[in-house]
C-alpha cells in the first residue's frame, strides 16, 4: 500500500512539473510613491527585483516576486525650524518585499495580461530623523493590480497600482510633518504607481 501511494505521489509530481513551465526573470522600473491622506506629493524613485513565472496554462500564470522598492512621499511645505527656515521634508521608506502575482491572459494572442496579487514587505531603510518623523511601522502588507504587455518573447512592460492595507499609525504624532491632530483620525497607508520592464531568461 505504501509503495502504491508513493508511486501515485511520484506520478502526480512529475505530471505537474511536466505541465508547468518555469522561467526566472528580473524586473525594474519607476516608483511614484505617496502616503494616503497625508497632503503630500508623489516621490519618484525606483524598484528592482527578481521573479519566477509558473505558467499553468495559456490563460493563467503564478508569479512569486522578490522586490526592493524605494517609497515614501514628499510632504508639502508647512513647518518652520526654530530659526524660521521653511522645511519641505522628503520621507524615504525602503522596503524588501515578497509578492505573489496572479496573471490572467486577456486575449488569444497571449500578449496582454491582467495582474492581481498580494505582498508583504519589511522596511530596511528610512530617513525618519531627517524627515522629522518619530516612528513608523516596520512592515507593510497590501495588494496590487495592473497590466502587462509582452513586446518580445523575453521582454515585457507593465504598470501597477500598489496599495498598503495597514495604517501607519505611528505617524500620528504632533511633531510629524504629516501633522498631529489633523491626521490622527485618518488612515495613512503606502500607495505606489509602478511602471517598468520585465525580462525572462530561457534555461
Amino acid at each position: 500500500m505504501k509503495q502504491l501511494l508513493l508511486l501515485i505521489s511520484l506520478f502526480f509530481f512529475f505530471s505537474i512539473n511536466a505541465q508547468v513551465k518555469l522561467r526566472p526573470g528580473i524586473k525594474t522600473g519607476l516608483n511614484l510613491a505617496n502616503i494616503t491622506n497625508a497632503n503630500a506629493e508623489n516621490r519618484p524613485d525606483f524598484y528592482v527585483g527578481a521573479f519566477l513565472t509558473l505558467k499553468f496554462s495559456d490563460s493563467y500564470t503564478l508569479q512569486p516576486e522578490w522586490i526592493y522598492s524605494r517609497q515614501g512621499a514628499v510632504v508639502q511645505k508647512r513647518r518652520e525650524t526654530l530659526a524660521g527656515e521653511v522645511i519641505n521634508p522628503e520621507i524615504e521608506l525602503d522596503y524588501l518585499s515578497l509578492a505573489i502575482a496572479n496573471k490572467f491572459t486577456l486575449f488569444n494572442d497571449n500578449n496582454l495580461q491582467a495582474i492581481i496579487g498580494l505582498y508583504t514587505g519589511f522596511r530596511i531603510k528610512d530617513n525618519i530623523k531627517a524627515s522629522f518623523l518619530v516612528d513608523i511601522l516596520g512592515f507593510d502588507m497590501g495588494g496590487f493590480i495592473g497590466v502587462e504587455y509582452k513586446l518580445l518573447p523575453n521582454l515585457s512592460v507593465e504598470a501597477r497600482f500598489k496599495r498598503g492595507f495597514l495604517d501607519m499609525s505611528k505617524l500620528h504624532v504632533d511633531n510629524s510633518p504629516l501633522g498631529g491632530e489633523k491626521y490622527k483620525d485618518r488612515t495613512l497607508s503606502n500607495k505606489v504607481i509602478q511602471i517598468g520592464v520585465n525580462y525572462k531568461f530561457d534555461f
